[in-house]
């Protein structure tokens, strides 16, 4: 089950977002769950109560709380980094008060039901590569890790370490065989020995990478061109936090 939130105090909005997600439902016969909230309020009382969600349409303009608050709450204090975010507004100003929040993208009202479709489908496929694992072998043993907890690899010599959000691994394996397996899986190589998750990088700067968890990472200076290029093709569907 694929679930959404729909969050704006206009109820035409939420209407015409639900009606859109709907028959994109039973066009396409994709488990999606409808969650709809008129107020901040509303969403943080379901998410306190452990509502599950993929991806929230969210309104900035809320009357009391705002979607900027709703956001800082999921980001800041349930410390949830995964979870995609689209705001939604009618003024183009707010987009560049978004970056730190690691948005999805920025839609415009009146809202394009192409476009739409178009970043819960490309939000949809993330979902669904997110819950693949890993496989790699420690001794004699496969082990496999969930794409979605790793935070990156790093390789020394013939060692890889493994970091994730519960720890970290070493195995024996080759950063290009690793690599290669996780092409398409949102995964950038940095550096000759740095391979990092794209989900968990807070900032890009043009010599380094800031993670959420508070590591610096450095951008090796052959690959920052080539980094630079890789983050472009990933934010076509989503808003970068470029400094």
């Amino acid at each position: 089950m694929y679930n959404i939130a729909i969050v704006d105090d206009e109820k035409a909005i939420c209407a015409n977002l639900e009606a859109i997600i709907l028959n994109y439902r039973k066009e396409k016969q994709v488990k999606i769950g409808i969650s709809v909230f008129y107020s901040g309020e509303e969403l943080w009382a379901a998410l306190d109560n452990g509502l599950e969600l993929d991806l929230i349409f969210l309104d900035i303009e809320l009357c009391e709380v705002s979607g900027i608050d709703v956001s800082r709450k999921i980001r800041e204090q349930m410390q949830n980094h995964l979870l995609q975010i689209i705001f939604i507004s009618g003024k183009e100003s707010y987009a560049l008060e978004l970056f730190d929040l690691h948005p999805f993208n920025f839609l415009i009202k009146p809202l394009d039901p192409e476009k739409i479709v178009k970043n819960m489908e490309l939000a949809l496929k993330i979902k669904i590569n997110q819950e693949e694992s890993f496989l790699y072998k420690v001794g004699g043993e496969i082990k496999k890790m969930p794409y979605n907890e790793i935070r990156y690899f790093e390789s020394r010599n013939r060692t890889v370490t493994m970091y994730t959000t519960k720890g970290s691994q070493d195995f024996y394996g080759k950063l290009d065989d690793i690599e290669a397996k996780l092409a398409n899986h949102r995964f950038i190589r940095i550096h000759k020995s740095i391979l990092v998750n794209y989900n968990y990088v807070e900032v890009f700067y043009y010599d380094s990478v800031l993670l959420f968890s508070g590591e610096s990472l450095l951008i090796s200076q052959p690959r920052q061109a080539a980094v630079r290029k890789e983050i472009m093709k990933l934010e076509s569907g989503d808003i970068a936090a470029w400094k």
